[in-house]
């Protein structure tokens, strides 16, 4: 789909990268709650101040 112009552009992220982007954006509270996902998921709760 990416090809045909159907679907944007993606990028990765591991678990550090991804706490660090939220955290240069200003949310605090980082907090990854275990969900039952595979380790490679990352499900993060954060709150702006």
């Amino acid at each position: 789909m990416r090809w045909l112009g159907k679907a944007p552009a993606v990028q990765a992220l591991s678990r550090a990268a991804l706490r660090g982007e939220l955290a240069q954006a200003g949310f605090v509270d980082l907090r990854e709650p275990d969900v039952g996902a595979a380790p490679t998921i990352a499900f993060v709760i954060a709150s702006r101040p």
